[in-house]
């Protein structure tokens, strides 16, 4: 920045601003700029705004303006992610008055009802692979009958269970079958 320029006289300052003073601007376009370095953000500068991208796409903007003798610095979301903005808004409004940037995680944590749905989904999972397992063994138990009729029925379940689930040869244990068909007295 060559210099910064004074508040325009219509112009609404937003409330993610801060009043800056007893410093110089470069002391605070560097402090800004390392912040945003620090928090690897995608940044285009022109003139006394600097136009910021995060990795997830949240996009915001960082003005600087003089007000006699103090500097104001703000920050105005433009799209994405509110809360990755707010929290990158408070880090580089730190950052500009000189105050220590603490250590934020802008990982989002899942919300406990997604949470508690993919365990759901799990159990329901494991619930279909334990019903499986036991039809196949139901199945296999009528092909080790004695009567040709209850071993036919048997195969007939073997083959209707398989096609049901879309069980291909390959992804049943030849072991768990194996056990049971080829071990059989002829």
């Amino acid at each position: 920045l060559q210099t910064i320029p004074k508040v325009p006289e219509l112009y609404h300052v937003g409330r993610s601003c801060v009043t800056v003073s007893n410093c110089e601007e470069q002391q605070i376009t560097s402090r800004i700029s390392e912040c945003l370095r620090q928090h690897s953000l995608s940044v285009i500068f022109d003139e006394n705004t600097a136009v910021c991208e995060t990795s997830n796409h949240t996009k915001f903007i960082v003005k600087i303006f003089e007000d006699e003798e103090q500097f104001i610095v703000e920050v105005q979301r433009r799209n994405g992610c509110s809360y990755t903005c707010q929290k990158l808004s408070r880090a580089i409004l730190r950052a500009a008055k000189g105050s220590k940037a603490l250590p934020e995680s802008l990982t989002h944590t899942v919300p406990v009802s997604i949470l508690k749905k993919e365990q759901e989904q799990e159990e329901v999972v494991k619930v279909d692979e334990e019903k499986k397992k036991e039809d196949i063994n139901n199945a296999l138990h009528l092909i080790n009958q004695e009567r040709r009729d209850v071993r036919m029925l048997g195969m007939s379940a073997l083959i209707d269970i398989t096609a049901k689930s879309h069980i291909s040869v390959e992804s049943l244990s030849f072991d768990f079958i194996s056990k049971y068909i080829l071990q059989q007295p002829e």
